[in-house]
C-alpha cells in the first residue's frame, strides 16, 4: 500500500507563488517557493509540507505589547480630532512605505536602479548604499524534521560582505521618528535576525552570516537611519525560546480539543 506522503499531491506554484533558485554547500542548488500567505515551501513538497515564516514563531519574546498599542491608538485619534479610522489608516500608510523602501533598496542592490523620490530610501542610499552587497530579498526554507521538529521559512532583507570579509546578515525596519525614539526597537526584531541567520545554516546554504544588524529607517521630516549591530548567538537563543513557547501553544490548543 503506498504511504500517506506519496499519495498527497505535488504543491504547484499559483500565480502569487514566488519562487527562486538558493545555491547550497557543495555546488547544489534548491528551488524554494512563497506563496501570497507567506507560507514556503520547496520543490518536491507535497500538499501539508508548507511551513510558516520566522514572523510568525518570534511574536512571544517582547511579551504583551497590547499596553503600548493602546496608547497609541488613543493618541492618536485625540490627535485627528476623534477620528476612530486614523490609527487604521496611518497603520496602512506606514506599511506601504516601508514595502516601497523594501523595493527601493531590492531595486538597488539586484540592479543598482536609484529611486530619486522615494525618501526614506534616499535616506538608506546615504547611510548604507557603497556597502558591499551580495543579495537581497531571499527566500529560505527549512523542512519539518525530526531533529529539529516543525519547520520554517523566510524572506531575509539582505546579505552583505564586511571589511573583513565576514558574510553580514541584514534587516530593514521603518519606525515612525517619535515612536523610536520613546522605545527604540524590539526584541522580537533581534530574533528574527537569529532565526534567519539559522536557516540559512540549517539549509546548507552557502551564505553563513557571522554577523547582523538591523537598520531602522526613521519616517520624519528629515529620514535617517540608525544601525545596531544584533549578537546573532544571543538572537538564535531569543528566536529558539520563542519558538519553543508557539509550539507549547499549539500543543496546549490540541490538547484542549480532545
Amino acid at each position: 500500500m503506498a504511504s500517506e506522503t506519496k499519495l498527497r499531491p505535488l504543491i504547484k506554484p499559483t500565480p502569487q507563488s514566488m519562487g527562486q533558485l538558493h545555491p547550497l554547500t557543495g555546488d547544489r542548488i534548491v528551488q524554494l517557493w512563497r506563496d501570497g500567505r507567506h507560507m514556503y515551501w520547496r520543490d518536491g513538497d507535497r500538499e501539508g509540507d508548507k511551513v510558516s515564516s520566522v514572523s510568525g514563531l518570534v511574536k512571544h519574546t517582547d511579551g504583551d505589547l497590547f499596553g503600548a498599542a493602546s496608547g497609541y491608538t488613543i493618541k492618536v485619534i485625540k490627535e485627528h480630532g476623534g477620528d476612530l479610522d486614523a490609527p487604521g489608516r496611518l497603520n496602512k500608510e506606514a506599511i506601504d512605505e516601508g514595502n516601497r523602501l523594501h523595493d527601493a533598496v531590492d531595486n538597488f542592490i539586484m540592479n543598482r536602479i536609484v529611486e530619486e523620490d522615494n525618501g526614506l530610501f534616499l535616506a538608506w542610499m546615504k547611510a548604507l548604499g557603497d556597502r558591499a552587497w551580495i543579495t537581497s530579498e531571499r527566500i529560505l526554507h527549512y523542512p519539518t524534521t525530526r531533529e529539529h521538529g516543525i519547520g520554517y521559512g523566510g524572506t531575509l532583507d539582505a546579505l552583505a560582505l564586511g571589511p573583513d570579509g565576514a558574510v553580514e546578515l541584514w534587516d530593514w525596519k521603518t519606525k515612525a521618528q517619535e515612536s523610536y525614539e520613546r522605545n527604540g526597537g524590539y526584541l522580537h526584531e533581534q530574533a528574527q535576525l537569529g532565526g534567519y541567520a539559522d536557516l540559512l545554516k540549517l539549509m546548507g546554504s552557502t551564505y553563513v552570516p557571522s554577523v547582523g544588524y538591523l537598520a531602522y529607517v526613521i519616517r520624519g521630516d528629515n529620514p535617517y537611519v540608525d544601525v545596531v549591530k544584533v549578537d546573532l548567538a544571543f538572537a538564535s537563543q531569543l528566536f529558539w525560546a520563542s519558538r519553543a513557547c508557539y509550539l507549547l501553544k499549539e500543543q496546549a490548543k490540541t490538547r484542549g480539543s480532545e
